[in-house]
């Protein structure tokens, strides 16, 4: 093994860095590009950019929203990532594609879980709101860890006992 050779997961930790960084720019600075002439699909492509730093997240991974989103699709985020959610809003569906952390507060419009077997962490300090018409599928077998909490539409706190 080289020294000076790049690995897949080097690689992908600098896609998801360039990837995060560079579709928060284009949200905050309203650059679009047209999707007739350039053939995608994406009409605010700071979607694409955001999507893929997800797509390229890999287990312990942590993902920090600096801006409100918008998916054009649902998210499926990796096992084992951390969301910090970091106030923002995600309009869209997040699904979980394996054991999931939320850090910060987190406000979705839909969870889903419905991978079996699958375990969600809300530690203490972290929030996970659903807001809108607020959302939540659990599939059989999972496991919640929640010492943070979980609000509803009217961001009241509940606790699962």
């Amino acid at each position: 093994v080289s020294t000076f050779r790049v690995n897949k997961w080097a690689a992908l930790a600098l896609k998801s860095q360039f990837c995060l960084f560079e579709g928060t720019f284009r949200k905050y600075h309203a650059l679009t590009i047209d999707p007739a002439t350039a053939g995608v699909e994406y009409v605010n492509d700071y979607e694409f950019y955001l999507e893929q730093a997800a797509a390229a997240a890999q287990a312990d991974d942590v993902i920090t929203l600096n801006t409100d989103a918008t998916l054009s699709a649902a998210l499926t985020l990796p096992a084992g990532v951390t969301l910090n959610g970091n106030g923002k809003q995600i309009n869209g569906d997040i699904i979980a594609g394996g054991e999931i952390t939320f850090a910060g507060v987190t406000k979705v419009t839909s969870f889903n879980v419905k991978n079996v077997n699958t375990v969600v962490n809300i530690p203490a300090g972290a929030s996970l709101q659903l807001t809108g018409t607020g959302r939540m599928v659990i599939g059989h077998g999972c496991t919640f860890n929640i010492t943070g909490t979980i609000a509803d539409n009217e961001f009241q706190p509940f606790h699962i006992v």
